[in-house]
């Protein structure tokens, strides 16, 4: 299973970034070489602060916060849309 998620890298986005089983997860991919690239969601001083108490190195991981994203209006009719989809 490994060796085939090597050959095709995609884009992971895990919410609850400051989360330690997140952070644990994320570690591991990235670890692994499994993600062409790696996003956290979340407040970036927390999951900073949660990653340095459970000893997991960021590198490689891009950090977001859709609180203050400039496409935070986008993000909201999307999910909007999933919920209405899904019900």
């Amino acid at each position: 299973m490994h060796s085939k998620a090597k050959e095709d890298l995609r884009k992971l986005v895990l919410p609850e970034g400051a989360e330690p089983r997140t952070l644990k997860a994320a570690k591991i991919l990235v670890k692994g070489g499994l993600l062409s690239s790696l996003t956290l969601l979340g407040r970036e001083e927390e999951i900073r602060q949660v990653a340095q108490k459970e000893g997991c190195d960021l590198k490689g991981i891009i950090l977001k916060n859709p609180e203050i994203s400039e496409r935070r209006d986008e993000f909201a009719q999307e999910y909007f849309n999933c919920l209405l989809y899904t019900s």
